[in-house]
Parts: structure tokens; sequence; C-alpha cells
């Protein structure tokens, strides 16, 4: 179930803490069934819309069990890519359910800023207190706390670096179950639909080629049995005359 759509950035109701704009994240789930014999094929599909996206596939797994088995994936895709990427997800099997939900994650950001802006500044007065110390201990506590800071200041970037893809990409969860009876697919012909049409033609083909050579075989034998009955016969003939 989509909750309330959230208003624009630029919008006065979307502005964040001191103005700044809202940092929403935006999480689709999809659960499709396919029959089992698709299921690697729809899986391998899943993975091919995300890339054409421009998305990535964070995580991934696919368990093949006989008659059964299932597949899930979590995608990371561009914000305005998303939509159409959904909709040519569900396009490749039975459409179970979907859901959309939005998390603002506008006070995470801004914590994160705030928390990574101190570790800068404190960096920069141990620097300054570095250059002013008067004897090797005093310089040795500072490089200590010099290196706790950079650490700390590495750890916030590669945070707020992950709440900003949260905010620019949308993450897709995509689950698929193998069912038996399904006929695989909602409809739509994919490429995969064609080799998988054009296979079992072949076996068909095939098949008749069989039956017929089955059929024919010990007709082609009887008349070569026949043939040779026969000249057999015209050699006795001639030999009789030839004799009289």
């Amino acid at each position: 179930m989509s909750s309330a759509p959230l208003p624009p950035t630029g919008d006065p109701a979307s502005a964040g803490p001191l103005g700044g704009p809202r940092r929403v994240e935006r999480s689709t789930s999809l659960s499709l069934a396919t029959a089992p014999e698709d299921l690697q094929g729809t899986a391998d599909e899943v993975v091919r819309e995300a890339k054409a996206a421009g998305g990535i596939v964070a995580s991934s797994q696919v368990v093949a069990a006989g008659d059964g088995g299932s597949a899930v994936f979590v995608l990371r895709v561009p914000d305005d890519r998303a939509s159409a990427a959904v909709a040519r997800i569900s396009a490749l099997a039975d459409v179970v359910s979907l859901s959309e939900s939005t998390q603002d994650i506008t006070g995470s950001y801004t914590s994160a800023q705030d928390r990574l802006a101190d570790a800068r500044d404190q960096r920069a007065a141990l620097l300054r207190a570095l250059g002013r110390a008067e004897d090797a201990d005093e310089a040795d506590r500072l490089e200590r706390r010099l290196r706790q800071a950079r650490s700390r200041i590495s750890r916030l970037e590669g945070e707020l670096r992950s709440l900003r893809r949260r905010t620019t990409s949308s993450r897709i969860d995509v689950s698929i179950e193998a069912r038996e009876g399904l006929g695989g697919g909602a409809g739509t012909w994919t490429p995969r639909d064609a080799a998988r049409d054009a296979l079992r033609i072949l076996e068909v083909g095939l098949g008749v080629v069989l039956v017929a050579a089955a059929v024919l075989l010990p007709v082609a034998l009887l008349a070569l049995l026949a043939l040779a009955a026969a000249r057999a016969r015209r050699r006795r003939r001639e030999s009789a005359l030839g004799a009289a």
C-alpha cells in the first residue's frame, strides 16, 4: 500500500531543518509468481532490467528446487527510472502483490552532516595544536587524537554517502515464487519466450521425423526384401533357361 505522496522538493512544506530540502527514500516491494521451468529465466530478466535502468543489484539469491524454488533481489535504481523499471519487471511474470512506501530520512542526513562538520573542525584544531607542540610527548598525543579524528571523518563521510544514495535512488525488493500450473509470464511475449517456443518447435519437428522414420523403416526393409527375392527368382529362371 502506497503511503501519502510527499510534497515535491522546493515546496515550502517540503523544507527540512534550516530550510534545506527534505531527504526522502522511496521503496517498492514486488512479488511475482512464475512456472518452475521459467524461474531462472525470469530471475535473469530481472537483473537485465535493473542494469538497463542504470541501477544495480545490491543483493540476490536464487534457489531452484524441483517443482518449486524462489528468487529474491534487492535493486537500486535511479529515482527517475524506478517507475518504468517496476513496470517492466512486473511484465515478466504474474504479479502477486505490489506496494510502495516512502521514508523521510532528513533528520538522519542532517545529523550526519553536523557530526561530519564537527569532526572536521576538530581535525583542524588538532592540526593547529600539533604545529604549536613544544615537546615529543605532546606531539605524539596530538598525533593519536588526529588519527582518531581522521578515522571518524572517514566513517561519517561513508555514512553521508550512503544516506545520499538512499535519497537519489529507489530501493526495489523483488521476490519470485515458482508455482506449478502457471504458464510463465504475464502475457508479454519476450525474447526468452521466443527462444523457448523455438526449442519446442524443434522438439516437435524432431519427434515427427523420428515417428516418420519408425513408420517408413519397416516398409523400406520389406521393399528391399521383396526386391532381393525378385532378383533371386529372375536369376533362377535365367539359370534354368541356360541349362535347357
